[in-house]
C-alpha cells in the first residue's frame, strides 16, 4: 500500500509529478539563478542581476612610482599644488619716499614702494629689507629691527606691473657725531641681501652724503602702491 500527500492528489490530471527532492516540494528556498552580463541565457530560465553583478567596481590604484605589474590597475600620482613663484630682486623695482625732513635729527618716516616689472605674476613672501650705502657704494652698518606694522607678514601676490607698499621708520642722527652712520644711497630687496638701488623722493641729493641712520624699523608690505606710514 503507498501513501501519498494530500497535495498530489488534488493536481489536474496530466500536470507534470513534483519529484520529491523537489526544493517546492520538500520545503526548501527557491533558487534564483544569476547569470553572468557576459554569458547567454539559458533557455527557459529567466535569470534576475543581483545589485553586486550590476555594481562597478573602481581601479585599484597604486602607489606613486610602483609599476603595475601584472597589467591591472591605474597609477596615480597627486599633482602638487601649483603656487606662484617667488619674486626676485631683478623682478621688482623700488622705491622710498620721505615724509618729512629727513635732515632733521629724530624720528623720520618713509614710505617703500616695491613694483613687479618683470613680465609674469610673482609674490613677495611679506618684507622688504633696507640697507644704507655710502658714496664708495659700500654698505653702512645700521641697526635694523623688523615689526609686524600694520599687521603680521603675509605672501602678497604681484600682478605684472602691480606693487605693495611697506612703511619704513629710523632714526636721524648728527653727522658731527663720529657714531652716526652716514650714507648717501639706499638698497632694498626681497631678501637681507644688497637688493637694487631705491629711487629716492624727498632725500638730499646723493653727492651730499647727508642721509643718517642710528637705527632703522621695517614695516611689513601691504597690496597697493600708496599708503601712509602711521605707525
Amino acid at each position: 500500500m503507498f501513501a501519498f500527500p494530500p497535495v498530489r492528489h488534488l493536481l489536474p490530471p496530466g500536470s507534470p509529478q513534483p519529484q520529491a527532492s523537489d526544493p517546492a516540494v520538500a520545503g526548501g528556498p527557491v533558487p534564483v539563478v544569476i547569470r553572468s552580463p557576459s554569458a547567454p541565457a539559458s533557455a527557459g530560465i529567466s535569470s534576475v542581476p543581483s545589485a553586486a553583478a550590476t555594481r562597478k567596481t573602481a581601479p585599484a590604484t597604486r602607489p606613486a612610482g610602483k609599476p603595475a605589474g601584472d597589467g591591472g590597475g591605474v597609477t596615480v600620482t597627486a599633482s602638487p599644488a601649483t603656487k606662484v613663484r617667488l619674486c626676485a630682486n631683478a623682478d621688482i623695482s623700488v622705491s622710498i619716499s620721505a615724509q618729512g625732513d629727513v635732515t632733521t635729527v629724530g624720528t623720520q618716516r618713509g614710505l617703500l614702494n616695491v613694483a613687479n616689472r618683470s613680465g609674469t605674476s610673482c609674490r613677495v613672501d611679506g618684507r622688504a629689507f633696507v640697507r644704507l650705502y655710502n658714496a664708495a657704494d659700500e654698505r653702512v652698518d645700521v641697526p635694523t629691527q623688523s615689526v609686524d606694522e600694520p599687521g603680521a607678514a603675509v605672501d602678497i601676490t604681484l600682478e605684472p606691473g602691480g606693487g605693495a607698499f611697506e612703511g619704513i621708520k629710523w632714526q636721524a642722527c648728527d653727522r658731527a657725531d663720529p657714531d652716526c652712520p652716514t650714507g648717501n644711497t639706499v638698497r632694498a630687496g626681497l631678501s637681507p641681501a644688497d637688493g637694487v638701488v631705491a629711487d629716492l623722493y624727498g632725500f638730499p641729493a646723493p653727492e651730499e652724503s647727508r642721509i643718517t641712520m642710528s637705527s632703522l624699523q621695517l614695516g611689513t608690505l601691504q597690496p597697493s602702491r600708496q599708503g601712509v606710514v602711521a605707525w
